[in-house]
């Protein structure tokens, strides 16, 4: 409660700005975020929405990872869950449960105040009202204790996975 007083304060004083345009909105306003191209593929039941090597996606990423920028996840996943739902009624068609969304653990000793994946696993479930979804915070543990995938080189994550 007092961290959501103290932003409220904090935007009052410092009010959003969009990254892109510098429109005083939100961390990206909703005309700038309309103009970055989606590149949807599927392969493999892996769903990806954006491509990664767009400066606009990677700087939203890099705001949303590492400077707890949740209105990012926010973003990312009203646009997720739109595309996700074309997949859910041929994957739980016939079976008991629902949609479980898997949030990969930070590293234990990880500096960051909140895991933006799980948060974005929040924020598409939330857009997911009428899907029985399961978030799994807890299944997968992370022991290692590896540097940072951005730390290294495209050969060194590659290998890293």
């Amino acid at each position: 409660m007092f961290m959501k007083l103290f932003s409220q304060i904090i935007h009052l004083f410092f009010p959003e700005t969009c990254l892109f345009c510098k429109a005083e909105s939100k961390i990206c306003c909703d005309i700038c975020f309309s103009k970055i191209p989606l590149n949807v593929s599927k392969r493999n039941n892996i769903l990806s929405i954006y491509h990664f090597s767009r400066p606009e996606i990677n700087q939203l990423i890099w705001k949303m990872k590492y400077h707890h920028t949740g209105s990012i996840a926010k973003l990312f996943a009203a646009t997720l869950a739109s595309h996700l739902s074309h997949f859910i009624p041929p994957l739980t068609k016939g079976r008991l449960g629902g949609v479980f969304l898997i949030p990969i653990p930070l590293n234990q000793d990880d500096k960051r105040l909140h895991n933006h994946a799980e948060l974005l696993a929040q924020e598409i479930k939330h857009n997911l009202t009428n899907q029985n979804v399961i978030i799994l915070n807890n299944l997968l543990i992370k022991n290692s204790k590896q540097k940072q995938s951005h730390t290294k080189n495209r050969q060194e994550r590659l290998e890293n996975i």
